[in-house]
């Protein structure tokens, strides 16, 4: 691991939650933070990777206290996407460990979190891991595991937080916050796909599979619910969103409504039949 393993990671991050990381590696580990703001005063993810195994560990900078408690405060959406991905590395295999105030809590629960926040921390760890550490090709991916949705959890605490206001959209509704310039439909769509992967949830179709390694992680986002009737929508990647190929999810916005999913994969199944080719 080198400095090129940080600029690769930096890059992927930024492609997938467009948020810029500075980062820094030094005797085998990985840091990184938000490069608009001093890690002193936002938040810092170490990344250690080890023997058939990998861990993250994120917190806040020693005079960000004003960022811890205004994460104690943040809206339901921003609970409902960190939570999100708390199920989503679950189901993948990772352990995680929350602790708000030096008490340990339930990632995936945050009606059991606390109000008032004075200090939190977050941590990843995957086991039963195979890669080398001096191959980038093969360390990357478990950085980009661990990194980039711990990266995404903690900006979806962190809010409008200390930030001039900015136009934009979240979801259908204008607004002038933080997570526009953290692009939340970019972490939603990421969380969407760690939750139900990017298979097609219509006809199972794998851009990757199928076109090789150029297209691996391709898929498009549906919203379940449309967002074209407009005003502000309370989205969770687990069960508002879906990802579907290009030609399913052009298909069930022909329908207004759009077409829900079990008709859609209805549909699909009477067309597959053995003469069909399909």
């Amino acid at each position: 691991m080198n400095a090129g393993s940080g600029d690769q990671i930096s890059a992927l991050i930024m492609q997938k939650l467009g948020l810029r990381f500075t980062t820094q590696v030094a005797d085998g580990e990985m840091t990184i933070s938000p490069s608009e703001h001093h890690p002193n005063e936002s938040f810092s993810i170490r990344f250690v990777p080890g023997w058939r195994s990998a861990d993250a560990f994120l917190s806040p900078g020693a005079f960000a206290g004003t960022m811890v408690r205004s994460m104690g405060q943040t809206g339901p959406n921003e609970k409902l996407l960190f939570a999100g991905y708390a199920s989503a590395l679950k189901k993948a295999g990772l352990q995680v460990a929350m602790t708000i105030n030096s008490s340990a809590v339930d990632a995936e629960d945050p009606s059991c979190w606390p109000d008032q926040w004075n200090a939190f921390s977050i941590s990843l760890r995957k086991t039963a891991l195979l890669f080398d550490l001096n191959n980038d090709a093969e360390l990357l991916p478990v950085a980009d595991l661990l990194l980039t949705p711990l990266a995404a959890m903690a900006i979806a605490l962190i809010g409008t937080e200390s930030v001039p206001p900015i136009e934009g959209e979240i979801e259908g509704a204008a607004v002038q916050y933080l997570a526009t310039r953290y692009e939340r439909r970019k972490l939603n769509r990421d969380a969407c796909i760690r939750i139900h992967s990017t298979d097609c949830a219509g006809c199972d179709f794998s851009f990757g599979a199928f076109y090789g390694e150029e297209a691996e992680g391709f898929i498009e986002v549906h919203h379940i619910e449309s967002l074209a009737a407009g005003g502000e929508v309370r989205i969770n990647p687990a069960t508002d969103l879906i990802p579907l190929c290009s030609n399913c999810h052009s298909f069930v916005h022909r329908f207004t409504p759009p077409l829900p999913i079990a008709e859609l994969r209805r549909i699909i199944a009477e067309r597959r039949t053995p003469c069909s080719g399909a």
